[in-house]
């Protein structure tokens, strides 16, 4: 009884210190509408001849009551020469400020300032006299008792004579409300006499047991009836109070068996009732507190886990309606507070989703979640935050579905019910035009995600499964068909990127149930490629089948990937550890095949699109050409990638500049962007290879590699002239993209490419085919500085033809190079006669170049 009485206080002082806090925000702008109408009415009924008066203004720390005592105060009357004589001058008249006054008058309160003596001394002291006479009715009994003045039935039958006194009384004070002028003392005789009758009935059931726990309940519940019912009458804090006492109902009568359909039955009208009467007097937050009431003692019935089948269905219809129905009845027009809808239909269906694993999945179970999901499409039809809560319900009930282990009939039963609910009933709003954003997601998302649990459960092995097929290739026609009616209703992209993949997802799961993994990439390709040229509207959903089947292809290409990583490093991969042939064909081939048809078929406004596929193409291409041509050179002895690991590279860059070369010749004569891009990146490629594989990590230089042992007539110049025509036509598509640089940068790479294969070629004369195996001479030494300046003279030359000034620039730095080196290096290791002979060799080839610069700059 004392915790009873601790809960209303708490909700009564939160519901006072809500309204003080409406009172206060609105204190200020009443007070200075009331002065602005007295100001007006005061200027209309004071005479003409005192145009003078000025309006009162609050000065710092006055008070609007002060000012408007001072401007209803009696002004003294002016004299005029009146028109016949006067013994008294007339009494000054008062503004009819009657019709404010009485509008302000009735609750003046919320128009002033709620201080320290406002709240203390006017109005708490009403409520605390309401709640002192219910706490002392109950001290007086309890004395009583102690004094062994009554027996259990006579205090039983004062504490009901107390509390009808006490409504009595609050009826009275509710007919003479004219001479109290203060709702509160009936609201607080009304509690005061409902928390009595409350108190009188828990002690005839649980304490006294002089009736039994069904008349207890019942009488209970009768109070919290009449509670409800004179709320109407007394005001808010009446039902308040029977909130309160109508959810602690349950908890005072106590009972062994408890009847749990009927508890639910009372439960639910009992939130019903708030609802409706927190509806009717304005205060919707009465019905959400109600709702919280309810899904509370939901978790509670759901705590006692009910076995029965009755109990199990009175449980989960109580759910049911507190998640869909009243809802409506608590908040019905405020949109304020829409979002309720949403929340309770979550709770609800989270309280089912207990329920449901209680009873171990059941069929009974999934039938109440079923029926939520029907009321709420039902209720939802014209309110679209009611939809949001089924959404949830959906999202719950697929994660349900997807960790239940259930057999093939009853899954069928259950993924038909969603499948109608979840998916179709979105469909079905759209088609009259009553869908928003989140029904379109929903009508995306179930369909597939039902077919990948069912997918999930009952795909075995390798063998054609046509049931499953037939049930994913139904939920495929619904996203289908949910495209089509959507698609007349919107068009915004990512909705059609939604559509799009939940249909190639559906199609490519119908796959899996009737064909094997090795046909399944010429599956997704065929598949595509079909729709591409059939019905090219829906592009989209062949992109989505290129992305699947890019996914299908990933395994290979992990494998391609891994075995060249260490590649990277310097150390050559075997053809064994390359991805077979057969995986190849099954998966890469077709996927490179539909990116091809792809890039061919979309329109023009689909540029991005387009070169975004041509580049997968392309790049799969690569790699389907690269595992085709390493079955040429296997390298499974570690010999083999020393003998022919340079015309491996050489033959592999030969294949990528001619097919980068090809694309380029078609995109200038056809204006191509896609092939240009696509030769570009081949040509960059190229270079790219030669650069680290050829010149950085197995340069023959300091690599161990053949190169052939005639001199010139070797793989030095293949290989060296293949990757100057790539940097001459890589610089050259740079100048075309805009760069001004490109065609430099070429021309540096060429200078560095023909000095390194001169010095190699002169390496080559000396070593023979491995140019590693033999150790450098003095005298090849002398001959590379000499080899420096007469490649130098042949950039000075060509730069003179071709009147380049970087080509003369670069003679000279080589020059400055191979004239550091003699000085600083060849001559530090000659004696004699060979250290005279290298400096006057050095002095000739200095003038002479010098002499024939001169002549070159005076000839141009």
């Amino acid at each position: 009884m004392e915790f009873l009485l601790i809960i209303a206080l708490c909700v009564l002082a939160a519901w006072l210190r809500s309204r003080f806090t409406e009172m206060q925000s609105s204190h200020d702008a009443l007070a200075e509408r009331l002065d602005a109408l007295e100001w007006r009415l005061r200027e209309q009924s004071e005479p003409a001849e005192e145009p003078d008066r000025t309006r009162p203004i609050a000065k710092p720390g006055e008070q609007p009551d002060a000012i408007r005592e001072a401007a209803t105060q009696p002004q003294a009357p002016t004299r005029s020469e009146p028109s016949a004589p006067a013994t008294q001058p007339a009494a000054p008249t008062r503004p009819d400020t009657d019709g404010i006054d009485a509008a302000f008058s009735g609750d003046t309160e919320g128009a002033r300032s709620l201080d320290f003596e406002e709240l203390f001394g006017r109005r708490l002291p009403i409520w605390a006299g309401g709640i002192t006479l219910a706490i002392g009715g109950i001290f007086l009994v309890r004395l009583a008792i102690e004094s062994g003045l009554m027996t259990p039935l006579v205090r039983v039958a004062a504490s009901f004579v107390f509390g009808i006194v006490l409504l009595i009384a609050a009826e009275l004070a509710h007919r003479f409300e004219v001479r109290l002028a203060d709702p509160r003392v009936r609201q607080a005789l009304a509690g005061a006499g409902l928390a009595t009758l409350y108190a009188a009935f828990y002690l005839a059931g649980s304490v006294y047991q002089l009736i039994g726990p069904g008349a207890a309940f019942g009488g209970l519940a009768l109070v919290t009836a009449g509670a409800l019912g004179l709320a109407f009458r007394f005001g808010l804090p009446t039902a308040l109070l029977g909130l309160v006492g109508g959810f602690a109902t349950p908890a005072m009568v106590s009972s062994e068996n408890p009847n749990l359909p009927l508890l639910t039955f009372y439960l639910a009208l009992l939130a019903a009732g708030i609802a409706y009467t927190g509806q009717r007097m304005g205060a919707a937050w009465l019905g959400l507190i109600a709702l919280l009431g309810g899904f509370g003692w939901g978790a509670v019935v759901l705590s006692t886990l009910p076995v029965e089948t009755a109990d199990f269905i009175a449980s989960g219809l109580y759910l049911v309606a507190l998640g869909t129905a009243v809802p409506v009845v608590a908040i019905r027009g405020s949109q304020s507070a829409s979002w309720s809808y949403t929340a309770a239909g979550a709770l609800a269906s989270v309280q089912l989703a207990v329920l449901l694993a209680i009873d171990d999945f059941s069929l009974l179970g999934w039938g109440l979640i079923m029926l939520l999901l029907l009321s709420l499409a039902i209720l939802g039809w014209r309110e679209p935050a009611i939809r949001r809560g089924g959404g949830f319900a959906a999202a719950l009930a697929l994660l349900l579905l997807a960790t239940w282990d259930p057999s093939g009939r009853d899954f069928a039963l259950v993924a038909t019910g969603l499948a109608l609910l979840a998916a179709a009933v979105p469909v079905a709003l759209a088609r009259v035009g009553r869908s928003g954003e989140e029904d379109r997601w929903q009508a995306i998302l179930v369909p597939p995600t039902l077919a990948a649990i069912a997918t999930w459960h009952f795909h075995e092995g390798e063998s054609a499964q046509i049931l499953l097929a037939i049930g994913v290739v139904a939920l495929g026609a619904l996203a289908a068909g949910g495209a089509a009616i959507f698609g007349r209703t919107a068009s915004e992209d990512r909705f059609g990127w939604g559509h799009a993949g939940a249909i190639a997802l559906i199609a490519y799961l119908a796959l899996i149930a009737l064909l094997p993994t090795s046909a399944m990439g010429w599956a997704l390709a065929l598949a595509a490629g079909a729709i591409l040229l059939a019905l090219p509207k829906w592009h989209l959903t062949a992109l989505a089948l290129l992305l699947i089947a890019t996914g299908w292809a990933m395994p290979t290409m992990a494998v391609w990937f891994s075995a060249l990583t260490p590649a990277l490093a310097g150390n050559p991969a075997s053809s064994p550890e390359l991805p077979s042939l057969a995986s190849v064909a099954n998966r890469i081939v077709p996927v490179e095949l539909l990116a091809g048809l792809v890039c061919w078929r979309l329109d023009a406004p689909r540029r991005d699109l387009r070169i975004a596929a041509g580049a997968v193409a392309i790049a799969l291409a690569v790699v389907i050409g690269h595992v085709l041509f390493r079955q040429l050179f296997p390298f499974t002895q570690p010999d083999d990638f020393v003998a022919r690991g340079l015309l491996e590279r050489t033959l592999w860059q030969a294949v990528l500049l001619g097919a980068g070369y090809a694309l380029l010749t078609q995109a200038h004569s056809q204006s191509r962007a896609w092939a240009q891009w696509a030769g570009r990146a081949l040509v960059a490629v190229t270079l790219a290879h030669f650069a680290w594989f050829g010149f950085v990590l197995h340069n023959p230089l300091w690599d161990a590699q053949a190169v052939g042992s005639v001199p010139f007539a070797n793989l030095l110049f293949p290989s060296y002239a293949i990757a100057a025509v790539a940097a001459w036509l890589g610089g050259r598509e740079i100048e075309r993209a805009g760069f001004v640089w490109g065609r430099m940068a070429g021309d540096v790479v060429l200078m560095v490419l023909a000095l390194v294969f001169a010095l190699s070629t002169l390496r080559q004369a000396f070593s023979g085919t491995v140019l590693v195996e033999t150790p450098m001479g003095e005298t090849e030494d002398l001959l590379r500085s000499l080899l420096g300046i007469l490649v130098a003279i042949a950039f000075l030359g060509w730069g003179w033809w071709r009147e380049q000034r970087r080509w003369r620039v670069g003679s000279l730095v080589l020059m400055l190079l191979a004239v550091a080196k003699v000085f600083l290096v060849d001559a530090a290791g000659l004696d004699g006669l060979l250290r005279v002979a290298s400096f006057l060799a050095l002095g000739f080839s200095l003038i002479g170049i010098g002499w024939i610069y001169s002549r070159l700059l005076r000839s141009t």
